[in-house]
């Protein structure tokens, strides 16, 4: 009997679909760490505000840019109000007449447009 390897041999033969199951299974796994992973906010089913109850919110407007922004502290360096905004970006922004800096309440803060 003159066979040759992979004529009747099972366990050579490819199997298209287990690579592709194989594949779905990692993009689902990937896809479950991503949703349920934490970031700014929370993750999708546990999401968790940005600035926590009983904190002070500053709300920081660039009147020169038209750009406002939110942060839980601020402080003056002698020529720049630094602070770390809701997304975690530092900013550095020179002093200005066109700048203004308020002290808003928890619940305004929620009340802004996104």
């Amino acid at each position: 009997m003159n066979t040759k390897p992979g004529d009747g041999d099972k366990t050579s033969r490819r199997r298209p679909g287990a690579c592709f199951l194989a594949r779905c299974a990692v993009v689902c796994l990937c896809l479950t760490a991503f949703l349920l992973g934490g970031c700014a906010g929370g993750s999708l089913f546990n999401p968790q505000p940005l600035i926590g109850k009983g904190r002070l919110v500053f709300q920081v407007v660039d009147q020169a840019e038209g750009v406002t922004y939110y942060t839980r502290n601020i402080w003056f360096d002698g020529d720049n109000f630094r602070f770390r905004d809701v997304y975690g970006r530092d900013i550095a922004l020179p002093k200005a007449d066109t700048l203004q800096i308020d002290l808003i309440s928890i619940y305004a803060y929620y009340q802004t447009p996104s």
